[in-house]
């Protein structure tokens, strides 16, 4: 049986633009995020819903990339990736890192489970 090649890549192609958008984000300075997220003019504040999503779309491709793994242990590299961001802030002017940011990253990645989880048990009908 041969697979799609686009089957392989996408997922991909997701995962690393969610991952650059995530340590970008992450790894910004203060004022230069303060002044994106003034300029986009949203009723939000963007990075409690950016944690949130990019670790939810991260975990959910994934899980669908890497499906043979355990759910556990892709919630694991997630929750490293969004540490190491975290730590990462350390050496950042005007950041500190936030244990609100990993609860988010955690809300995210279980988003992202239940997501593939619902559309496996979808697809299986």
């Amino acid at each position: 049986m041969r697979i799609n090649s686009s089957l392989i890549r996408w997922p991909l192609v997701i995962l690393g633009l969610s991952l650059l958008a995530f340590l970008i984000g992450g790894l910004m300075p203060s004022p230069v995020r303060a002044a994106i997220e003034q300029r986009m003019n949203l009723p939000f504040s963007v990075p409690p819903v950016a944690h949130l999503v990019l670790c939810a779309v991260m975990t959910a491709t994934l899980r669908w990339w890497l499906s043979a793994w355990h759910a556990g242990v892709i919630l694991m590299i997630v929750l490293l990736i969004g540490g190491v961001a975290e730590i990462g802030q350390h050496w950042i002017p005007n950041r500190t890192p936030d244990l609100r940011d990993m609860g988010l990253n955690l809300a995210g990645g279980l988003l992202g489970l239940l997501v593939m989880s619902a559309g496996r048990r979808y697809s299986a009908r």
